[in-house]
């Protein structure tokens, strides 16, 4: 089973939000965007840590249009699953639609019941799916969520739920049932079992006293028998696995983790992730019933903690957990080390804005990514060129995805998590932008924009379309190279530039002929491009570039970028 919607209704900050699942999904944003509230909706679904929806913390503050309060999951169902799933369950798509009611002024909310309802055949049920709360809530997997920061003892206790004893319980189901010392142990039990029933002491038995207390019940016709349940994972996990910290340090002694600090209990959770990932999950047995062994990873801010090259580690481990089509995991995240780099995982992200009282989410989904992919090719079709025999779109298409995969680096990733983007058409703008913002124009810093290289201006129309769709403001500063029409025709491509603006393209500057001609200032040998950058800063430090021109790009910037 695999989780691929998502639709919240009316849950804190967020009015109304839809996006698509992915086996591996972030959630980026601002402080105070929403990313916390959407994690905690699903751990709500879930109840998750006994989580219970409360009207005054979680119903949001601002006005809504009617008084429910929902989140709405659509799974993906194995074949083997949909056998097993209860007929008016059943679609021809594969997908389960569920609903849970955490507010209703239609008496869908009732006291001590789950408050699910599965759709059947297209339409919401009236009915509680599978009847019976306990019965409902366990058909649809469980969650584990892993805070970003928390008290050591709440981290790693096991007597609770903790992040803690749900990755071992997550690490002991994947591979107990493969162990041969598992087996042994329930087979000792079995043995302890039927034995204890008779053996006595002091003349007395747990038979004797079954017989005594059944000569009694006998008029009724009933019996008692009492028996020792069989043990499983989650007991031993719970009442048997004492963990302990022991300094290697200092011969082997046991010393308190709180001494440590919040480092090593994050990292002992990446390592519990990363021996997740190692574990191959056991083959499933054929089941009679719909059960699925499915588990949901809400992990806020991995990043926590974490050197830069342990973020990337976690991050592949991650990836690696959720090839098993029954794990997914959701991160929040203001790393881009947890960005995928392949153009096909962009639909994971799914990025949260929030106005003064909403949050919104915007995300590139599946079909939104080929038709940016399609929309890429306009210069294609401005030049004539998709009326060539030879031209292939597909091929073409193809091609614009492998450019968003060379583009898409741990640097550039960080547009994601901008407030506004200023798009540049190369290393020089970005260069030198960059070099003002450390140094005398900290309003760029202040407000989060993030600059970046666009490898050229052939690609600054895909990122507009790119950062359009993600709803990130975003501004745009390229050379017009006197529009000449030569080997390029630059005339062509800066109106596609102009033409590609959005609603959230604040502001769009094109210099006459380039950033150096503005400022006034020599260029190196055109042989050698490579120079520009390190040739406008050397310009800087020297003094070359006047007063006037400095204050008139800033002006420019500030004008397009609206901050």
């Amino acid at each position: 089973m695999e989780l691929i919607k998502s639709i919240i209704h009316n849950f804190r900050s967020i009015k109304d939000a839809e996006f698509e699942i992915n086996p591996y999904t972030l959630v980026v944003g601002e402080n105070n965007s929403g990313k916390t509230n959407l994690l905690s909706v699903l751990r709500v679904f879930y109840e998750d840590g006994g989580l219970k929806f409360d009207t005054k913390r979680d119903f949001p503050k601002f006005d809504t249009d009617d008084n429910e309060s929902w989140i709405e999951l659509h799974f993906l169902t194995t074949d083997e699953e949909q056998e097993t799933l209860k007929d008016s369950y059943k679609s021809s798509d594969k997908i389960l639609k569920v609903r849970r009611y955490l507010a209703s002024e239609s008496g869908k909310v009732k006291a001590r019941q789950s408050n699910i309802y599965a759709y059947e055949g297209g339409e919401l049920s009236e009915s509680l799916f599978y009847g019976a709360a306990n019965i409902s809530s366990s058909k649809l997997g469980s969650v584990i969520y892993i805070p970003a920061v928390s008290k050591v003892e709440d981290t790693l206790k096991t007597t609770g739920p903790s992040p803690f004893r749900d990755l071992i319980n997550l690490v002991m189901k994947k591979s107990v049932s493969a162990s041969d010392s598992f087996t042994n142990l329930n087979s000792a039990f079995e043995k302890f079992n039927r034995a204890f029933k008779t053996e006595e002491s002091s003349g007395l038995s747990i038979d004797s006293v079954k017989t005594d207390i059944n000569t009694e019940l006998s008029q009724w016709g009933v019996a008692l028998d009492i028996e020792v349940s069989p043990i499983n994972p989650d007991d031993i996990v719970k009442n048997l696995l004492k963990p302990h910290i022991e300094d290697q340090k200092l011969d082997g002694k046991r010393v308190d983790i709180a001494s440590f600090g919040q480092g090593l209990q994050r990292h002992l959770i990446f390592t519990l992730i990363k021996m997740s990932a190692k574990y191959h999950t056991p083959n499933k047995s054929a089941k009679k019933d719909f059960n699925p062994d499915y588990t949901l990873i809400l992990f806020e801010e991995p990043e926590a903690f974490l050197h830069p090259s342990q973020q990337d580690v976690l991050y592949r481990n991650l990836i690696e957990l959720t090839k098993d089509q029954d794990q997914q995991v959701i991160i929040s995240t203001h790393s881009a080390q947890f960005v995928s780099k392949s153009v096909d995982t962009l639909p994971s992200i799914c990025k949260l804005h929030r106005t003064e009282k909403e949050t919104k989410a915007y995300q590139v989904t599946t079909e939104k990514l080929e038709e940016i992919l399609s929309n890429n090719l306009v210069a294609a079709r401005l030049s004539g060129e998709d009326q060539d025999a030879g031209f292939d779109e597909d091929i073409r298409m193809s091609d614009e995805a492998i450019k968003y995969f060379l583009w898409l680096d741990s640097e550039r990733s960080s547009l994601f998590f901008a407030r506004h983007v200023l798009l540049c058409e190369g290393a020089s703008e970005k260069t030198y932008l960059d070099y003002l913002a450390d140094s005398n124009w900290k309003f760029l810093r202040e407000h989060r924009v993030y600059i970046l290289d666009c490898v050229g201006k052939f690609n600054i129309h895909r990122f507009i379309h790119l950062l359009t769709e993600l709803g990130i403001p975003h501004s745009v500063m390229f050379d017009g190279d006197n529009d000449n029409k030569g080997r390029i025709d630059h005339q062509m491509w800066n109106k596609l530039i102009h033409d590609a603006r959005t609603p959230i393209t604040t502001g769009i500057h094109q210099f006459q002929s380039d950033l150096e001609g503005f400022l006034e200032i020599e260029k190196p040998d055109r042989t050698r491009n490579d120079l520009k950058p390190i040739n406008i800063i050397k310009k800087h430090v020297g003094g070359e570039i006047l007063e006037e021109k400095q204050q008139a790009l800033k002006e420019i910037v500030l004008e397009i970028t609206g901050v």
